[in-house]
């Protein structure tokens, strides 16, 4: 299929038509300089409502001339945005006839692109099956050392033979020859390690049966020693228990005898303590009644002294009271005046800060109100006078309370 030239597309199609109008307008560069002129940098400075005025008459003539270069350009440009919507309008045509051509063309290359698509995935497919086949067979490798753990010695030594026997053929396994001889390695290895570590367990576990058998002997034999030896002790111990039977039955005989003797031994002391304590009573009893009177004397005596001695204490410690509380009423008068004298000094250090902030603020007070036009300037105007309003109130009251 050859493609169209451009000779062939031809060139009038579109017919553009370029304009050779001066384009003029009606505020000159002059003009605007003599503007920059008039209202210079630092030549306008409000002072007063006059000269705001004055600045509010130079913004409208500026924007006077603004509006009149924004008419003309509006004006001028008509013409422009006409042609661009005839040449948006026959382009929109061109492209209307070149679609369904463009259409079929795409139609006849989709075609081949899906059949190139469905070979593509067939051999995708094709890859994936080998790909899966050969990671199957890796993964029946890895599935050999399952419960490896389990294995006695001789299935963990016929295991490791049927590793060894595996072959890794490069035409088989390919890009993957060297992960599966990787792997057969590691379970190679595994198998090794599995099968040494079975039979050592194997040995280990004889020797521990051999052990506890030789134990288990030894522990018959020392409780046939243990039986004998408590038989032997039982016997030595009933003879004991019978010589201690008989020594206890005659040491209680003797006791009997000892105690009939003791008994009236303790009758006839009895007895005898009985009239003593009479004759000793009869004795005692006026000196015991002169020695309680003489305690009673002394006891009134320490007593009175004692009273005395209390009332002296309660007053010095009355006295100590006293002055203590005069000290401490005397200090806190003392830093009661410290601290009023600190804040006079204080008030009066800050008093020139609070003058001249008063006269900042009362110099805000005295600024005069801009007169504005517009409506949306005056609402502007409003809110910034009630907030310099507020905040006139907050800082005179911040003023006061420092």
């Amino acid at each position: 299929m050859e493609a169209v030239s451009k000779e062939e597309m031809g060139t009038g199609i579109i017919d553009v038509k370029m304009s050779s109008q001066v384009i003029t307008f009606d505020v000159t560069e002059a003009a605007i300089q003599k503007l920059d002129e008039k209202y210079a940098d630092g030549s306008m400075v409000i002072s007063d409502t006059k000269t705001y005025k004055a600045v509010v008459a130079g913004i409208a003539e500026v924007r006077g001339y603004r509006l009149k270069v924004e008419a003309r350009r509006k004006e001028l440009k008509a013409d422009a945005l006409e042609h661009g919507r005839n040449i948006d309008s026959k382009a929109k045509r061109i492209a209307t006839l070149l679609a369904p051509i463009e259409a079929r063309l795409n139609a006849v290359k989709q075609v081949e692109d899906d059949r190139k698509a469905e070979a593509k995935a067939e051999l995708a497919k094709i890859e994936q099956a080998r790909v899966d086949g050969i990671r199957e067979k890796i993964i029946g490798m890895l599935n050999m050392t399952t419960g490896l753990l389990s294995l006695d010695a001789e299935q963990a030594k016929a295991l490791l033979n049927e590793i060894a026997l595996i072959e890794i053929d490069m035409a088989e396994y390919m890009e993957f020859t060297q992960e599966a001889m990787d792997v057969k390695g590691d379970i190679l290895s595994a198998a090794k390690e599995a099968m040494f570590n079975r039979i050592k367990l194997d040995e280990e576990e004889a020797a521990r049966k051999a052990e506890d058998e030789r134990l288990q002997k030894v522990r018959e034999e020392q409780e046939a020693e243990a039986k004998r030896l408590a038989d032997a002790n039982k016997k030595l111990e009933d003879e004991r228990l019978a010589i201690q039977k008989k020594f206890a039955d005659e040491a209680i005989a003797r006791n009997a005898e000892r105690k009939a003797e003791e008994t009236k031994l303790a009758e006839e002391r009895r007895l005898f303590e009985e009239e003593k304590a009479k004759v000793e009573a009869d004795r005692k009893s006026d000196a015991e009644k002169k020695e309680r009177e003489e305690f009673e004397a002394k006891a009134k005596e320490t007593a009175v002294r004692e009273a005395e001695e209390k009332a002296e204490a309660d007053k010095i410690q009355a006295e100590i009271d006293a002055k203590a509380k005069a000290k401490m009423e005397e200090e806190e008068r003392v830093e009661r005046e410290a601290e009023a004298e600190a804040e006079l000094k204080r008030a009066e250090a800050l008093r020139p800060d609070k003058e001249k902030m008063a006269e900042y603020i009362n110099a805000i007070d005295q600024l005069p109100i801009p007169e504005v036009t517009s409506d949306t300037a005056q609402a502007l105007l409003n809110d910034i006078c009630t907030d310099l309003s507020e905040f006139r109130i907050s800082a005179k009251k911040a003023i006061e309370t420092m």
